[in-house]
């Protein structure tokens, strides 16, 4: 179903247990809630990260949503999501170190992902997840560096010296 002429069909395949989706457009039906469709996270590794995604509980109250890696020509591989159980919808779910909670009362769905590491590093989607179809609600770019600073030694139960790891450039001849 197309709204707005802003909902792209979407091409569906498997790889490595993962699914594969393409989007060439994000989903604009909920624009009146006036929430960006990119942010940006700079981490240190090791850290969590934690993001919300609100949408329009009228429409999508009992819509799957995931989260997925953006991979080259806009495809998503959908790294954990909600889903339609023996019970009825189930709002949470963990998958190695990427978790999902949606709060169906508020329109929140919040990501978390533990134990951030340097190749984290890329594109993720926050998406309304409706197989084999996505629809992109946030796209977060994130950046997982290293520690600027090493613990050099215990100061005589004052806390901890920091030196800042400095590298130097490479000598050209």
């Amino acid at each position: 179903m197309l709204h707005q002429g802003s909902i792209w069909p979407l091409v569906h395949m498997s790889l490595m247990g993962n699914v594969r989706h393409r989007t060439s457009q994000p989903d604009r039906t909920d624009q009146f809630l006036c929430f960006p469709e990119a942010q940006e996270y700079n981490v240190i590794e090791g850290q969590d990260l934690s993001v919300q995604c609100p949408y329009n509980t009228h429409r999508y109250k009992q819509v799957k949503k995931a989260w997925c890696r953006s991979t080259v020509q806009n495809e998503c591989d959908v790294l954990v999501n909600t889903d339609h159980g023996f019970f009825g919808y189930q709002n949470s779910a963990q998958k190695g170190r990427a978790r999902i909670h949606d709060d169906t009362q508020k329109g929140i769905v919040t990501i978390t992902m533990e134990k951030l590491k340097v190749d984290d590093a890329g594109v993720y989607w926050c998406a309304r997840y409706e197989p084999p179809r996505l629809y992109r609600i946030i796209e977060v770019k994130l950046a997982v560096t290293k520690s600027e600073y090493l613990l050099v030694e215990k100061m005589w139960g004052l806390g901890f010296l920091f030196f800042k790891n400095i590298s130097f450039p490479a000598k050209h001849f």
